[in-house]
């Protein structure tokens, strides 16, 4: 699949299905756990942690409370795409 000009957009929502993945194993929590707290079937879980920019924001809020993320490495995952931005 070619990339496109938004490569820094690419690389946050990989960055950030990444870190979901870490506090899950982090948290302990199996696959399936977290598919049902996203109301997701476990196929639908992998299937948007294979292509995360079909998450939302909502869905993606909800993993973060569930698996506990600080607020504050929550909002700069959400974020950390557009740091590149400003520059």
């Amino acid at each position: 699949m070619p990339r496109s000009k938004l490569l820094w957009f690419e690389d946050a929502v990989a960055n950030l299905a990444k870190q979901l993945k870490a506090w899950q194993r982090h948290r302990e929590r199996e696959p399936e756990q977290v598919a049902a707290v996203m109301r997701f079937s476990l196929a639908t879980w992998f299937a948007r942690m294979r292509k995360p920019e079909n998450l939302t924001l909502a869905e993606i809020w909800r993993a973060i409370n569930y698996l506990k993320i600080p607020k504050d490495e929550a909002v700069a995952m959400l974020t950390a795409g557009l740091e590149a931005l400003r520059k």
